[in-house]
This record gives structure tokens, C-alpha cells and sequence, in this order.
């Protein structure tokens, strides 16, 4: 038997009033088949331009799912902005006899893309595990907000002057006394090819089946919201 489903985007999340009391400015209704249904939600929640607010979706009879809408814009926006917040993140690489090294660096803002350079010695380890594997993951925490960024990405050595100058932290000179010029001073240029998230604050993950990650993968159209995610469920 077809279900009558109601779709509230709220303004503010703030303005969340319990089940079935959200102010709302859109109000759709619709029938079908579960399968049907679950293709009306995905579409809400993948291309709704209600992106940050708050939608509950009531189905007559079968429960109740509430969330926050997400598109791949708005969930890229964020990402950006917790690596931006953040002064350090941790960046793990393939060691010599396959295990992960992990060490904490200080990234620079990203670039378009979320390409994040980061400046270190040539000498380091992580140079050497760059040049045998050059996979490399980083992680970005906010603890404000109880977010997280992971990107994973591939790593490419640069040890060109004029691109070292431009990449350069004022921090780093107690490593490199000689500013960017100094000899084992080189760079990483990292370069993502898809990312997880997690903000609480926002409401930025996924919960179906279990809570998790949003994941995200760049593709060559663009950034787009990973198949099997399901954002923002709960029953």
C-alpha cells in the first residue's frame, strides 16, 4: 500500500520543534513504492538546494526520518573550512616494510581542489616513503567542533626554488634557517582524489546502516557524493 511521504525544510536548526513540527518553507508529497520512496529521499538529500537545514520526512504509518539536507557543495564548503581552521593534521605514508607512519605536519590553506602543499626536509622519512609509494593520507581534526576531514590523495616531490618561496610557512624557519632557500628544504604537493567527513555540529555524516563518515570522491566532472552513503538518517 503507497505511503504519503511530507518533506519540511526548517530554516534554522535551532528551529526544530519535535516530530512533525518543523517551520517549514517547502512542503512536498508524494507516493510510491518503499524503493520509490528511498529514491525521493536520496534525491532530497543528494540535490535539494536546502543544503545545512533541517528536513524531517514523515511516512504515514512507517516512522519517521530526520535530518540534514547535503549536497556535495555544501559538504565541500565545510571540509574546507575544518582544514583551514586547523594548524596541523596528520599525514600517514606507506613505510619501507608496509606498515603506516604517521606523524603530524603543518599543512598550508588548500588550494583549489583541496590541493594542500606542505613544506619538510629532504632528508625525512616521509620523503623516502613518498618516493617508494607516493599514497599518501592526511587527517584534519577540529575538536571544537567535533569534526573531522581525512583525504586521500597522491603525493609528488618538489624541490623547485621559485615554488619553494611561494610555499613557505614564517614557523618553519627554527627547521630551516635559510627561509626556502635553505638546501634540504622541499615541498609536498598533495593532490586528493577522495575524502570522508564527519561533523556533528553540522550533521555532516552518515547513518545508514550504521553511523560513519560522509565519503566524497573526485571525479572527472567534479566532487560527487560517494555511492552506499545514506546522509543523515535516523529513525
Amino acid at each position: 500500500m503507497a505511503s504519503e511521504l511530507y518533506f519540511f525544510a526548517a530554516s534554522e536548526r535551532s528551529e526544530k520543534c519535535g516530530l512533525g513540527g518543523f517551520p517549514h518553507e517547502q512542503l512536498f508529497k508524494t507516493e510510491g513504492s518503499a524503493k520509490e520512496r528511498r529514491a525521493f529521499f536520496d534525491h532530497i538529500f543528494y540535490n535539494s538546494d536546502v543544503s545545512g537545514k533541517d528536513i524531517n520526512l514523515i511516512f504515514r504509518g512507517e516512522g519517521t526520518m530526520q535530518g540534514t539536507a547535503l549536497s556535495c557543495e555544501y559538504v565541500l564548503q565545510n571540509a574546507r573550512k575544518i582544514i583551514e581552521t586547523v594548524d596541523y593534521c596528520f599525514m600517514m605514508t606507506y613505510g619501507e616494510f608496509g606498515q603506516i607512519n604517521a606523524r603530524l605536519v603543518q599543512h598550508l590553506k588548500p588550494e583549489q581542489d583541496l590541493i594542500v602543499w606542505l613544506g619538510t626536509s629532504n632528508k625525512s622519512r616521509k620523503i623516502d616513503d613518498i618516493y617508494r609509494n607516493n599514497k599518501i593520507t592526511l587527517a584534519f581534526q577540529d575538536n571544537e567542533k567535533q569534526a573531522y576531514v581525512t583525504i586521500f590523495g597522491t603525493g609528488f616531490v618538489n624541490t623547485d626554488i621559485e615554488t619553494r618561496q611561494k610555499y613557505w610557512h614564517e614557523d618553519w624557519l627554527p627547521l630551516f634557517p635559510n627561509g626556502p632557500e635553505t638546501e634540504d628544504y622541499v615541498l609536498v604537493k598533495f593532490i586528493p582524489s577522495h575524502l570522508e567527513i564527519m561533523d556533528l555540529s553540522l550533521g555532516i555524516l552518515s547513518q545508514y546502516p550504521v553511523i560513519s563518515a560522509l565519503k566524497i570522491k573526485k571525479l572527472e566532472s567534479g566532487w560527487r557524493i560517494a555511492g552506499g552513503n545514506k546522509l543523515g538518517v535516523r529513525s
